[in-house]
């Protein structure tokens, strides 16, 4: 499971605050014993989230890969390059309905593409997900979000994960 949640993050919680975090989530002493102590350091926090999010990236390379050949692709591209674990990364995985309005970000290209390249605050987007069958439009912004998949100046920052078996 990936996610804030996953198996590292329960176990960073249990061996901070007990067995019997999660039950306790909704009650205040556990809020407070968080805040009144210096129990967990923000390191040890940005520690796992990036640890978490190290995941998430190489998650996602390799069901790129996997995606890349079923689709007749021979390997030869280099997925290494993809996402970074560096980059404030945005996720969108959920059905795709006009709605929702997946495909705002790129509104402006060129703003977008700005947001993009900035080497000091970088920024990828993982989509994923897929339409009702009977919603065309839904589907066409599957189909314009993976168009810019293949935009140089979003390459390898935006990116598209397929739905598999309905789970993404």
């Amino acid at each position: 499971m990936l996610g804030w949640m996953a198996r590292p993050t329960r176990h960073f919680w249990k061996n901070h605050l007990g067995q019997d975090w999660e039950a306790r989530l909704m009650y205040p002493d556990l809020w407070k014993i968080i805040s009144d102590r210096d129990l967990i350091t923000d390191e040890e926090i940005w520690a796992l989230r990036y640890h978490l999010r190290r995941e998430l990236v190489e998650f996602a390379r390799k069901r790129l890969r996997e995606q890349f050949q079923r689709s007749g692709g021979d390997g030869a591209r280099v997925f290494d390059r993809i996402l970074s674990t560096d980059a404030l990364t945005i996720g969108f995985a959920r059905r795709f309905a006009t709605y929702k309005r997946a495909t705002l970000f790129f509104r402006d290209l060129e703003q977008a593409a700005a947001i993009f390249r900035d080497p000091q605050r970088p920024v990828q987007v993982i989509f994923s997900g897929k339409a009702h069958p009977r919603d065309d439009k839904g589907k066409e912004f599957i189909q314009r979000i993976v168009e810019m998949t293949k935009r140089n100046e979003f390459f390898g920052k935006v990116i598209f994960l397929e739905t598999i078996c309905g789970r993404a």
